[in-house]
């Protein structure tokens, strides 16, 4: 019989004609082929595939693979399987991943565990390998990730974990607390006057296996104190009013910043923030130890060593809860068809204003909340992974509290202010979260304390930088009669201090108009009377100027937070301050949003 060849090098399926018409190097059928797919000139081409050969068994009896992918570059098989059909879809039975090495005919089994949850009814729908990391996603289970050395050289690094979500997880741990601040000194030794005009936060973030960073810790509070050095107000005409003693007189702080064990966690960077600006850098970083934290000291060092800017808005990991498709595109990793998000809860809780001590931060003296605002407190929850909630509000209404004024030393209970949080129930937290972060919002923004001294009754001198801040209006319409003697002013103003004591009682205390300039003195007329309502007409003054309120509705975070499971059901001393107090005179006192109490430098944010 002659030997019959024929070959398909035209690579095409054609079901359209008879088989005794099928034009050669084109076919109706194909079983065990491969169409080439490559950019050369075999693109298209049809070759035979070998059939199926058992080369190594998973050991686990009655196991079914539901997922596999081929590592061609280094001719690696990984495959995942499990002996799960149970009815009821919980977990039980045996799940493993393994490697087959072609190469070597070897299998590895990379990891074995209860763990792993996995299901027959839940098959793997979206596999890749990057590098030595292998991602996956079944739809079932939070998206995953290993890396295959670390688990071929040690098969029970991963396995060994109290739970092995927390070193698999797509989604890294996220810190949930701020620096803790264990003292904040002024050390004769150091030289350096870096920290004299800036306000600084510090964070942290880690850094896992495989060079991966967590998310940006809630930031410490502002790092400004006066240490009880003594302040004086300046009375050179040039610069009358300002505070020139008024700078930060701390130059090293010591933090202490956890580092919990079984998340793979490998260093940590603490991270600086200046007041004012969304630059952060890393001061330094320091390797994990078998202790649970990690110290830090700075020493009024100006840092150089940038972070991305997209760190500062990087919230959390876009990790979505559980997915059906997964795939790499352009170098990132994608998910389609997921669940992503929490149902939001009804949570109830009220906002008080407190001035006991215990509310203070003991390590950065006078820090207050100011008075004369509007606060409303929030939550955000987060699950372990920092898939983070809404703000949510009380839902009894009772998150929102004014701060009147008051009277008082800097060190009083009258004069500081704080906020409290109380939860009503905590059972109303829902169980997938694991932390909770407490926000403020405040619209009340900008203002300048203008110190000064008073003329004559409502009559109050502009030295200084007075000047810009109680500024003419220069889009009023003049007349001509009147423009040599006085000017427009479209300021106004809060009285603070008069007659050598706070103003704070209403009427007395309420925001009042600048009602014009005089011409050409530059004098203020404005009213001017004390606590009792009484006429002054000289004296030093303090005046605040009406705050800008700002339409944006953004909620600020605050250094409190912390484990759902831990919420006391007593009240939380919310960390939250946003101006200095400072004893103007005895049984008095100021709030001060400025160094140097000049146009510079805002305390807030």
């Amino acid at each position: 019989m002659p030997e019959i060849k024929r070959t398909f090098n035209v690579g095409k399926m054609n079901r359209d004609l008879d088989d005794r018409i099928v034009p050669a190097g084109e076919y109706r059928e194909g079983f065990n082929i491969n169409i080439g797919q490559s950019e050369s000139s075999d693109v298209g081409a049809v070759e035979n595939l070998l059939g199926n050969e058992l080369v190594a068994q998973s050991g686990l009896v009655n196991g079914k693979c539901i997922g596999q992918v081929a590592d061609t570059g280094n001719e690696k098989i990984y495959f995942l399987v499990t002996t799960n059909s149970i009815y009821n879809e919980t977990n039980s039975g045996q799940h493993g991943l393994f490697e087959y090495d072609q190469k070597t005919k070897q299998l590895t089994s990379l990891i074995v565990s209860t763990q792993l949850n996995l299901h027959q009814n839940y098959p793997i729908t979206g596999i890749n390998i990057v590098d030595d990391l292998l991602f996956w996603t079944d739809n079932r289970n939070y998206p995953r990730k290993i890396n295959v050395v670390t688990a071929r050289n040690n098969t029970s690094y991963y396995t060994a974990a109290g739970d092995i979500d927390n070193l698999i997880s797509v989604a890294k741990f996220t810190p949930y607390e701020s620096p803790t601040i264990v003292a904040a000194t002024r050390e004769a030794n150091i030289s350096s006057t870096f920290m004299e005009d800036k306000l600084i936060r510090f964070s942290y973030r880690w850094q896992f296996e495989d060079s991966e960073y967590s998310v940006l810790a809630p930031f410490s509070p502002i790092l400004f104190s006066r240490l009880n050095e003594t302040d004086t107000i300046s009375t050179s005409l040039s610069n009358f009013g300002e505070i020139e003693t008024f700078v930060n007189a701390i130059n090293q702080v010591q933090l202490q910043i956890p580092t919990p064990t079984g998340y793979g966690i490998t260093s940590v960077e603490l991270i600086y923030k200046e007041s004012g600006s969304g630059t952060l850098y890393v001061v330094d970083d320091q390797e994990v130890t078998t202790e649970p934290f990690v110290n830090f000291t700075y020493s009024s060092t100006d840092p150089f060593r940038t972070l991305p800017g997209d760190q500062l808005t990087r919230v959390y990991d876009a990790v979505p809860i559980k997915a059906k498709a997964q795939e790499v595109a352009g170098g990132r990793l994608v998910y389609g068809n997921f669940l992503q998000n929490f149902d939001i809860p009804n949570i109830a809780f009220s906002v008080e204003r407190t001035g006991e001590t215990s509310a203070r931060n003991n390590t950065l003296t006078n820090q207050s909340v100011k008075s004369r605002r509007t606060y409303q407190v929030g939550i955000v929850l987060a699950d372990k992974f920092g898939r983070q909630s809404p703000v949510i509000l009380s839902s009894s209404g009772t998150d929102t509290v004014f701060i009147d004024p008051n009277t008082g030393n800097a060190t009083s209970t009258t004069a500081f202010n704080a906020l409290r949080i109380v939860f009503a129930d905590t059972t109303q937290i829902p169980t997938w979260a694991y932390s909770y972060r407490v926000v403020v919002k405040q619209r009340e923004q900008e203002y300048y304390n203008w110190i000064s001294t008073i003329d004559a009754a409502n009559t109050v001198n502009r030295f200084g930088d007075s000047i810009n801040k109680i500024p003419r209006d220069q889009t009023a319409a003049i007349p001509p009669s009147t423009s040599a003697t006085i000017s427009p002013c479209n300021v106004s103003v809060y009285p603070k201090y008069l007659a050598g004591g706070n103003i704070y009682t209403s009427p007395y205390s309420a925001l009042t108009s600048v009602q014009s300039i005089s011409n050409p003195s530059g004098d203020a007329t404005v009213t001017t009377i004390d606590n009792s309502g009484n006429a002054v007409s000289t004296g030093l003054c303090v005046f605040e100027t009406e705050p800008i309120s700002s339409e944006l509705d953004i909620f600020f975070e605050t250094s409190t937070g912390g484990l759902v499971s831990e919420i006391p059901a007593t009240a939380i001393d919310i960390e939250f301050f946003n101006c200095i107090l400072l004893t103007f005179t005895a049984g008095n006192h100021i709030e001060i949003n400025r160094i140097k109490a000049g146009l510079i430098n805002r305390f807030l944010m």
